[in-house]
């Protein structure tokens, strides 16, 4: 993507695509309903690019030396290839991965990242090496090692939050274990999942809390009181995002066609909806520019959309709701454009794709299970 200023106004030109994986996760050619993509996220320090795979893979690409210190790309049959540099298997379907804020690959020490599992506890990965570096066990009422659903980092990297079943743990990332503060969330959210988390990069005592009660929560960490509350989507809450300047709140939801940009200056007043297609329950991630000016966002039917926010001249109270519509669209993938990661130095847009197909002969199987249950009276139509 590249993005050049005008003398009147700010202009975004068509992307380019400088850099793809032909070859499928799992090393084959063609793609298949088994595996695919589900997210990326450019490391800190923009050296390479983070995947989620539904085969529970992370994978890292790093960025092509070809492609550091340029600001245009010109059209060109020859693209640098895309190959992994890091392949690591986790034990089950992986909730969430996040980089440590302060990764540097200059500095081997700090070049790590989170990630939690199905019936696993939080790993701290080298992304460098490919070694676990540390192991976070959150336990649950009977104390057994659960899973945490949704996992961030404070600002410095000092503090682990994981989201649970109407649970928050917070753990200190230089002592690995099962030592934790946990902060019981049933008086607000009652049993909902914790499914995503968001740090305000101004104030960061102020913690974001989305779960799939489709109830986003605003709470002070320092004594873990709820701030106040916001209601507005039509599906659980799956990916969370505040602007550089800490004003603004984005939230997105599963089976829910908007983005909200929520104002904090004005607790609980939508300022804009950004309509993007979202027709299942998978996680469809969106980003901001590091200015904060523009949004990205993929959609199920491939599609990459970008919108103009324009932080520097947001209106004082009191303002209407008001729709925005695209600045610019363009098609991805010919699957559901799941991951979009912009680079935080570079003009340059990283997206994975893919989504669970059911085929024929796996739907007709179902029906003819549910019907041999109705034929048997274990079941009836109401």
């Amino acid at each position: 993507m590249d993005i050049e200023e005008d003398v009147d106004e700010l202009e975004i030109y068509k992307p380019i695509e400088i850099c793809s994986l032909l070859d499928e996760p799992n090393g084959k050619n063609n793609q298949t309903d088994e595996n695919f993509f589900r997210g990326c996220k450019w490391a800190p320090d923009g050296t390479c690019l983070l995947t989620n795979s539904n085969d529970n893979h992370l994978r890292t690409f790093d960025l092509p030396s070809e492609l550091h210190c340029k600001s245009v790309w010109r059209p060109s049959n020859q693209r640098p290839k895309l190959n992994y540099t890091l392949k690591i298997k986790e034990g089950g379907i992986i909730y969430d991965y996040v980089w440590y804020p302060k990764t540097s690959s200059i500095d081997g020490f700090t070049s790590y990242f989170l990630c939690s599992s199905m019936y696993a506890p939080i790993h701290l990965w080298d992304s460098v090496g490919g070694e676990i570096k540390a192991t976070y066990r959150p336990y649950n009422q009977v104390d057994e090692v659960t899973h945490a659903y949704s996992l961030a980092f404070s600002l410095d990297g000092n503090k682990i939050y994981a989201g649970f079943l109407s649970e928050v743990k917070i753990f200190s990332t230089d002592r690995p274990g099962r030592e934790c503060v946990s902060r019981n969330l049933k008086p607000w959210f009652r049993k909902n999942i914790v499914s995503a988390i968001a740090i305000n990069p101004v104030h960061p005592d102020i913690c974001a809390l989305g779960t799939y009660s489709k109830i986003i929560g605003l709470f002070s960490d320092s004594d873990g009181r709820p701030l106040f509350f916001l209601k507005g989507h039509n599906g659980g809450i799956t990916h969370l995002e505040f602007s550089s300047n800490g004003i603004l709140l984005f939230s997105g939801a599963r089976k829910d066609c908007e983005i909200i940009c929520w104002d904090l200056r004005n607790p609980g007043c939508i300022l804009h909806t950004f309509p993007r297609q979202v027709s299942t329950n998978q996680r469809v991630y969106f980003d901001l520019t590091s200015c904060s000016n523009y949004l990205l966002s993929g959609n199920t039917n491939g599609d990459l959309s970008i919108w103009n926010v324009n932080t520097s001249n947001l209106p004082s109270s009191p303002y209407e709701e008001s729709v925005q519509e695209p600045l610019y669209k363009f098609s991805a993938h010919q699957d559901c454009t799941n991951g979009v990661s912009v680079h935080p130095f570079y003009p340059i847009l990283g997206t994975t794709s893919g989504q669970r197909h059911v085929s024929l002969t796996d739907q007709e199987e179902i029906q003819q299970s549910v019907d041999g249950i109705e034929e048997n009276g274990y079941c009836r139509k109401l």
